[in-house]
């Protein structure tokens, strides 16, 4: 699985660079893992959900991909406006 990045930890992203979001048991902070690609995304966030649903201390997790554009970090849609999420539930159909 990716690293996780610390909160604090400087990341010198590029344009396009791609990093997941993760939150469990929110209000918490999330935690980041940059990622090369969009499949590697959904195989880490599926690693990371099954993890959790495993896990009784998580009652509550959500994730998400971003992409870094413009000097900063924006969600990630594809080219037809769907996300990390429709992705992943394509998957599992």
């Amino acid at each position: 699985m990716a690293d996780v990045i610390q909160v604090d930890e400087v990341v010198n992203a590029e344009e396009g660079t791609l990093r997941i979001w993760w939150i469990r048991n929110a209000p918490s902070p999330a935690e980041y893992w940059i990622v090369a690609d969009v499949a590697e995304a959904q195989k880490v966030i599926g690693e990371l959900t099954r993890h959790d649903l495993k896990d009784p201390r998580v009652d509550t997790c959500v994730g998400g991909l971003e992409v870094y554009e413009d000097g900063g970090w924006h969600e990630w849609y594809d080219e037809h406006g769907v996300d990390i999420a429709g992705f992943m539930d394509e998957e599992n159909e």
